[in-house]
């Protein structure tokens, strides 16, 4: 064949049509969207599937229990979709209530934990929890009192505890074993930042039923801890420090009224990167006797 031929048949395929540049249409079912676009050379259309609709909170409900009485490998691979389903559902609209947000964090919180990359999606849990606030008349939280400061860490885990458990655990050999039981038993809280060296820390007791920061400091939330934590101190003398090794002379210390408090840890950071702090809430409730395992949660940037 002539070159002259091949050279108009592939100028022929960037010919430039009289197609609307951009035109958008959405399929019957809903799940496919077709884009046609002028590329300055021709027109192309790009289809893109969307494979999950907006789900009832009860429906979520249902299919988070159907999940549950599947094999290990089957459940794991549905609870990562359901995470996905969560977020699809909360931003399809702003009518919810109160009970839909509780549903939204209760599959969250078992959820999450099966997902490869949770990060984006604990920045949805606080935006549901900004909701649920909301709803609940909840306002901004009152600081009553604080410490801030630097630590470092050796074993890559930051932990609050109360004197007694901390005087516990330095008079006895170190043992991982117990430390995680400690943690199971609401003595120790305890996260994992992904890596060891100087932490820009923050202790901060607040007035709200629920451990939050402000709302400024919500649009700063580059990660955090999944559901509060209850803690046990009987002292009302608080740590913060590494999770493990517990050094007293590296830590920052918080007196409080002596009694359970919830625990929740955020990590408040800029988008540029100049600015990064754990920032652990603390609020007065009453005893809980949930357990919560031995897996400890990982707290790192999220972009």
């Amino acid at each position: 064949m002539p070159i002259k031929y091949i050279k108009d048949f592939i100028m022929s395929l960037f010919k430039n049509t009289n197609h609307n540049p951009i035109e958008e249409n959405k399929n019957p079912n809903h799940n496919t969207l077709t884009t046609q676009k002028n590329t300055g050379r021709g027109s192309i259309k790009i289809k893109k599937q969307f494979k999950h609709n907006a789900l009832s909170s009860q429906e979520l409900e249902a299919k988070f229990k159907n999940a549950s009485q599947l094999d290990t490998r089957a459940m794991l691979k549905a609870y990562r979709t359901l995470v996905h389903d969560v977020a699809i559902s909360f931003n399809a609209t702003d009518k919810h209530t109160v009970q839909d947000l509780d549903t939204y964090l209760k599959i969250l919180q078992v959820t999450l934990k099966s997902h490869s990359s949770p990060g984006k999606y604990i920045l949805h849990r606080a935006k549901i929890l900004a909701k649920k606030f909301e709803l609940m008349g909840i306002g901004e939280p009152n600081t009553l009192s604080q410490v801030k400061g630097e630590i470092t860490l050796h074993s890559a885990t930051i932990g609050l505890i109360d004197e007694s458990a901390l005087m516990s655990s330095v008079e006895h050999p170190f043992s991982y074993k117990d430390e995680l039981k400690r943690y199971d038993d609401g003595q120790s809280f305890m996260y994992n930042t992904g890596s060891d060296g100087d932490y820009d820390v923050l202790l901060r007791l607040v007035d709200t039923p629920i451990p939050i920061v402000t709302k400024k400091e919500f649009k700063k939330v580059a990660g955090g801890t999944m559901m509060p934590y209850t803690l046990s101190a009987p002292t009302g003398y608080l740590y913060l420090l590494d999770g493990f090794t517990k050094d007293m002379n590296n830590c920052l210390k918080l007196k409080v009224d002596p009694g359970y408090y919830q625990v929740a840890a955020f990590l408040l950071a800029s988008r540029c990167g100049e600015f990064c702090q754990h920032c652990i809430v603390i609020s007065k409730t009453k005893k809980s006797k949930q357990k919560y395992g031995q897996q400890i949660e990982t707290v790192e940037m999220d972009f």
